[in-house]
């Protein structure tokens, strides 16, 4: 199992050009109106209700991936009291969170509005009502990466790598286009790479060329395009700090809850809203 913690699809955006013509295929002879069709604007998804005059941190991204970690209070959780602590006002946790791959993160699935059209409506609908947004702690391919390493089997094969992380990185351009798309103010993105759970826990060995690197490398270099902020847990997490589920010991959760930290320490007065309500 591959934990993947903190902002992240295959290049989904495709303009389509709609060609006046008529019923048959032929062009509408000049000055014969056409058939009308005024399409439906799509509805923003609401953002989930938070108090009065709080501040937000926006949990963004793949399924329990901020709770994975055993007992007490997970990363974000802790993160989330950090940083009210630092601003010296309240700061509500909010999740958009779901099982999904990084394509069903953008696109959607099954109809439903994505997690990245929630989490940008939700940026945009918290700053122009009066609720900063503190952070977002973003988290996005995890699954699809120990979709690999399940296919992988015992070696894994350069261009699969190849493949997925190309994949990952044009994934990563448009997760962060969309959301500094939908901020009328500057809200620092906190994107953790990825550390091996079962690699730290000793229990499966990962398969031969089978490298997480080349996907913290496409993190660290779309972060540092789009005024992101790394959070380094696979630099943070060592082995003996899992458990055999993959799960953290208890230093592995103070080590993960400093790292989130230290990464919320590296950002600039720029991003962070003002202490008073």
């Amino acid at each position: 199992m591959l934990r993947g913690l903190g902002i992240t699809t295959l290049a989904l955006l495709s303009l389509l050009a709609a060609c006046g013509g008529g019923g048959d295929g032929s062009p509408t002879p000049s000055g014969s109106p056409g058939p009308t069709s005024v399409p439906t604007p799509t509805p923003s998804p609401a953002a989930p209700e938070v108090e009065s005059g709080v501040a937000v941190l926006i949990a963004l991204g793949d399924s329990g991936t901020y709770a994975c970690c055993g007992t007490g209070l997970s990363a974000v959780q802790d993160l989330t009291t950090h940083v009210a602590e630092q601003l010296g006002r309240p700061v509500q946790l909010v999740s958009i969170q779901g099982a999904v791959s990084a394509q069903e993160f953008i696109a959607g699935a099954g109809g439903e509005p994505s997690l990245l059209a929630q989490g940008a409506s939700a940026i945009k609908q918290y700053q122009t009502s009066g609720h900063p947004v503190a952070a977002v702690v973003l988290s996005v391919g995890a699954a699809d990466i120990d979709q690999l390493r399940k296919d992988c089997g015992r070696i894994c094969q350069p261009q699969a790598l190849e493949e997925l992380a190309v994949r990952y990185d044009e994934q990563l351009r448009v997760i962060y286009g969309r959301l500094n798309q939908a901020m009328t103010q500057a809200v620092p993105v906190l994107q953790a790479n990825f550390f091996d759970a079962q690699a730290c826990a000793g229990s499966v060995a990962a398969p031969a060329g089978f490298k997480l690197n080349a996907f913290n490398e496409k993190i660290a270099a779309e972060a540092a395009d789009h005024d992101g902020f790394v959070v380094d847990v696979a630099g943070a997490i060592t082995p003996g700090m899992c458990l055999e589920d993959g799960s953290l010991t208890a230093e592995g959760q103070q080590a993960l809850g400093s790292t989130f930290r230290d990464a919320y320490a590296s950002v600039p007065e720029i991003f962070r809203p003002t202490a008073t309500p």
